[in-house]
């Protein structure tokens, strides 16, 4: 998976959090903002969110649910920027 470092250089009304419930398959169940500032596109990230897939997580090398928090800025959305 890819993981990129934290950018310092973003100011804080540019981010948002989503919290996605992921199933054992990978599949998110639901999305919701945590975190929604003025002008961020949060609603429209959640109903993007449903088409997103994860590799599962494991306990005991099952496959189990999970919760994810990402903090994401509107650097990368058209019209977004402010």
């Amino acid at each position: 998976p890819v993981h990129a470092a934290p950018r310092t250089d973003i100011d804080a009304s540019r981010l948002g959090v989503i919290e996605l419930h992921i199933d054992e398959r990978g599949s998110v169940e639901s999305a919701r903002i945590v975190l929604d500032q003025p002008g961020f596109p949060g609603q429209g990230l959640v109903r993007a969110a449903s088409a997103w897939r994860f590799t599962p997580a494991t306990k005991g090398g099952v496959p189990v649910r999970f919760v994810r928090r990402l903090v994401l800025d509107d650097s990368a959305v058209p019209g977004a920027s402010r």
